[in-house]
């Protein structure tokens, strides 16, 4: 009894001490970045701005949240309006926030190294109007941004999620719709190389603009999206990155889809994504594997 009493003490001593030694961190990273400025209505096929005026009725409605999450902590803000004022909600963040000042949006990056904080945020921004005529300025600006950073050793789900919606009903307008915008965006997702599934890291930005008319039928739509993610051994050590190279020109161009006589709603959504999960690296458990191991082996010679 003294023997296997000792057997099992210095196996899991062993063990922890072992656990220790290799308790490296497995870390990942999720930042999805988006900026979508002057955002510009055209009459279709010229370069004749769409005013207030050229519609016989017009409602506008806007819309935005923020949200983060960590480990069932969360937190968040959102806000609507039924004008073309602008909305800017504080940055929504959980853990241990790094400095992020409002309407910043940094670009977090693994170019540095492993993420050296542990947090969920997320924030946004938007103003202007793509429609001249009412009451702000021209050229509407929308930007968010998610990210997710986990440290440590222990497992842990996080995520962010930042949506932009507006609404344009409208009736009396002939013909179609051209839109101009400049894109710049960034998408990173990262996990280090001592990381194991199901570790993972994944972000996304979309932009997607829809025609309907007073049906409900899709008309019309444009979809922009972007998605990196570290979701398999083969990927951990490595940044999936999408970065526009600066600004870019975007647009689209409906064609003649309106009858004046008829009700319409555009709608804008802009989305940002950020989630990431961590679990134990492979040192960890294959120690305690061992450490159970051991102990059954102690005991089936004891019993022998």
């Amino acid at each position: 009894m003294k023997n296997y009493k000792s057997s099992v003490a210095i196996v899991a001593l062993s063990s922890f001490a072992l656990l220790g030694a290799n308790a490296a961190q497995a870390d990942v990273l999720a930042t999805s970045v988006l900026k979508l400025d002057n955002l510009t209505f055209y009459k279709s096929g010229t370069t004749d701005v769409i005013t207030a005026t050229d519609f016989t009725a017009l409602f506008y409605t806007s819309s935005a949240d923020v949200n983060a999450s960590l480990n069932g902590t969360l937190v968040g803000s959102d806000d609507d309006t039924a004008s073309a004022a602008a909305i800017d909600l504080a940055p929504a963040c959980v853990g241990d926030c790094p400095a992020i000042t409002d309407n910043a949006f940094p670009i977090i990056t693994s170019t540095g190294g492993a993420p050296s904080a542990h947090f969920a945020a997320s924030d946004q921004y938007q103003a202007g109007s793509p429609i001249a005529g009412l009451g702000v300025f021209l050229g509407a600006n929308i930007q968010s941004a998610a990210y997710v950073s986990l440290l440590g050793e222990s497992s842990g789900t996080s995520g962010a999620n930042n949506e932009l919606g507006s609404d344009f009903i409208f009736s009396g307008y002939s013909g179609g719709i051209a839109a101009a915008f400049d894109l710049t965006a960034y998408v990173e997702a990262f996990a280090t190389a001592d990381s194991i599934f199901p570790s993972k890291a994944a972000a996304s930005f979309s932009i997607v603009f829809t025609i309907t008319d007073a049906n409900q039928t899709e008309l019309f739509k444009y979809e922009f999206a972007e998605t990196r993610s570290n979701t398999s051994p083969l990927s951990y050590g490595d940044a999936k990155v999408f970065a526009t190279p600066g600004s870019i020109a975007l647009g689209f161009d409906t064609g003649d889809i309106f009858d004046a006589g008829e009700i319409y709603t555009l709608s804008a959504r802009t989305t940002v994504n950020a989630d990431a999960t961590m679990v134990p690296e492979p040192g960890m458990i294959a120690l305690l594997g061992a450490g159970l191991l051991g102990l059954g082996f102690s005991r089936k010679r004891r019993d022998a």
